[in-house]
């Protein structure tokens, strides 16, 4: 899981795993992980 507040950020993590053969979830902060992982 990918969390930070900027999207690039998120977009750039996101492709870097992916590319390395890892499923991403990405969160906008700490709330939204929880939500997401919940």
């Amino acid at each position: 899981m990918v969390i930070d507040d900027s999207n690039t950020i998120r977009r750039s993590a996101e492709i870097f795993l992916v590319q390395a053969g890892c499923q991403v979830l990405l969160a906008e902060d700490g709330f939204d992980a929880l939500a997401k992982i919940a």
